[in-house]
């Protein structure tokens, strides 16, 4: 009996002392664990706001949220295959992303590798894009309705002279539309389409004699009278006038409410 409680105790001993190195190596691997997972975090950070930013570029450029990851890269131009797509807690899996009403939800799935849980890293897409959307939505009316006056229109152009025209305004449009986010090279090539835009239009008026813009966007005498619209279809979604451009015929400040701003449209 007693040589059997000495083993016992001399076991217990054993186990006690394992346990004791266990938790001591434990507490040793957890710092080391710490900045691997701080590193994480930043990388996933990192790619969520990449991936934010390409939601905003593809929205301003085309009124829309892109569907996937997939679309997103050939909108926002950048590399399908890249790491911005990646989730660095996700074991070569990619960042979360989904497309609801109101815009983008873009997660990491945080420490656990697994997206749906309370550690998920959330960034969502919203914010301006609405307003953007709204107001293209106006200027495309306003636009479509000027492409048939006599401010675009003359009974001796021809055909060809019509189509050309108007696929210059539509592209003098995206252009403006785009030039917010354009790089420096890319505003080269944009203010290109503008400057020709703006050729054809003086070209075509001369020719066929179209009536210049009116000098006022609102009140008697205005744009908006001459085409027979109330002046209230020219406010932008800030509350203001639009403004009148000679190619365009009006234009909207964008998110900043100020015009003659890169933003725009």
């Amino acid at each position: 009996m007693t040589c059997s409680r000495s083993e016992a105790g001399f076991a217990l001993l054993v186990l006690l002392a394992a346990i004791g190195a266990g938790s001591l190596l434990l507490l040793v691997a957890v710092p080391q664990l710490s900045p691997v997972q701080t590193r994480r975090t930043a990388e996933a950070e990192a790619h969520l706001a990449e991936t934010l930013t390409a939601v905003r570029t593809a929205h301003l450029r085309f009124g829309a949220v892109p569907a996937d990851l997939d679309a997103l890269a050939a909108a926002a131009g950048l590399d399908p295959n890249g790491a911005w797509r990646l989730d660095p807690f996700g074991a070569a899996q990619e960042l979360g992303y989904v497309v609801g009403p109101n815009g983008a939800e873009l997660l990491s799935r945080g420490r656990d590798g697994v997206l749906g849980t309370p550690d998920d890293l959330r960034v969502l897409a919203v914010g301006e894009t609405m307003r953007r959307i709204r107001q293209r939505g106006r200027l495309r009316l306003l636009r479509a309705v000027l492409s048939q006056s006599e401010f675009r229109l003359s009974p001796t152009m021809l055909a060809f002279d019509l189509l050309g025209l108007r696929e210059a305004l539509r592209d003098a449009a995206r252009a403006k539309r785009e030039w917010l986010t354009a790089s420096a090279a890319q505003r080269l090539a944009l203010g290109a389409e503008l400057s020709a835009a703006g050729l054809l239009l003086q070209t075509l008026s001369l020719l066929h004699g179209l009536v210049p813009l009116p000098t006022v966007v609102t009140g008697p005498g205005g744009l908006a009278n001459r085409l027979g619209m109330p002046d209230d279809r020219f406010t932008d979604l800030c509350g203001g006038t639009l403004r009148l451009d000679p190619v365009l015929g009006v234009v909207a400040p964008g998110s900043d409410g100020i015009g003659g701003t890169d933003d725009d449209m």
